[in-house]
């Protein structure tokens, strides 16, 4: 093989030593170890526009059922796992949404976005997301227990 340089002269390129045997088998690539290095090389697209698996572990949340009408400033949020999985949508607030109380004053909500389940719609079934491999969730209260 000839490459040709600007010059028009034609040089040969240097061969590269294989440490593989050839026939033999490549390397596993896996995303924790590539997105990184893909985010540190700058790029953001593809692969690199997700966070490194394990980064952005699911949350647990009030399970929304997909034919329950949501009233205004609810929205539901879905999550995958870092395997592919998908899990039920939880109840979370609408940044685009503010809730107040009987005077008109602003009600403050959790900083994270989730519905605690005092805080769940009226006539919801509060069910809690087990989320894979956590060790139980805070929010966390008997399905028999009110609204």
């Amino acid at each position: 093989m000839h490459v040709e340089r600007g010059s028009g002269s034609l040089v040969e390129p240097e061969e590269q030593p294989s440490s593989e045997a050839p026939g033999a088998p490549q390397p596993e690539l896996l995303a924790r170890d590539v997105i990184p290095a893909l985010i540190a090389a700058g790029e953001k697209e593809g692969i690199a526009a997700f966070p490194p698996p394990g980064t952005d572990p699911p949350k647990s949340g009030i399970l929304v059922p997909e034919d329950y009408a949501l009233p205004p400033g609810y929205v539901r949020h879905y999550q995958v796992t870092d395997d592919g999985k998908r899990l039920g949508a939880i109840l979370m607030f609408s940044p685009d949404y503010e809730f107040v109380d009987d005077q008109g004053k602003p009600i403050e909500l959790p900083k994270d976005g989730i519905v605690p389940p005092e805080m769940v719609p009226p006539g919801m079934q509060v069910r809690v997301l087990d989320v894979p491999g956590s060790p139980g969730s805070k929010r966390a209260r008997p399905a028999g227990d009110g609204q």
